[in-house]
């Protein structure tokens, strides 16, 4: 969970972690950021689409120093491959499943009391999530929200 944006080469990580798998009823879960969506979560800060690094190595470089401090915010910076995106991760030829984010948060928050409290201290994720309670649309949004356009990225690995 949350370590594919810290490795240097994607394919190779994920291919090493195919050879761990023992026989085709195995499979390994990975949850990673989805650099497609504009929120880095290291940072807790909003990106231009599409340009994260660009973002955050000129045009926020100053006020995350100021943040951070020179040294965390070099570290954060020098060990993340913004390459974990839906698209890219596709294009990889490999054995690779999606699974929705958004049935994801909505299972955890109907079961999970700490996450729900994190999640619900947002007043607009809140109140969006009542409205969604309400209108009982959670199945709706997970068939029509593109996997693409959500804040993490959660994929299946398959031999």
């Amino acid at each position: 969970m949350n370590v594919l944006e810290h490795t240097e080469d994607i394919k190779v990580h994920l291919q090493s972690c195919l050879g761990l798998l023992k026989d085709k009823n195995s499979l390994i879960y990975i949850q990673c950021p989805n650099y497609t969506f504009p929120f880095e979560c290291h940072f807790y800060k909003w990106f231009i689409p599409f340009l994260p690094k660009f973002t955050f190595k000129y045009l926020r470089k100053k006020s995350l120093i100021k943040q951070f401090g020179k040294e965390k915010y070099n570290n954060i910076l020098n060990y993340l491959n913004f390459n974990c995106t839906y698209f890219k991760l596709k294009k990889l030829n490999l054995p690779i499943t999606f699974i929705h984010p958004l049935k994801d948060i909505f299972d955890r928050l109907d079961s999970d009391s700490e996450f729900k409290k994190r999640l619900l201290s947002n007043n607009l994720i809140k109140i969006s999530y009542n409205l969604i309670k309400f209108l009982k649309i959670k199945s709706l949004l997970i068939a029509i929200f593109p996997k693409f356009l959500c804040p993490y990225l959660i994929i299946t690995l398959k031999k």
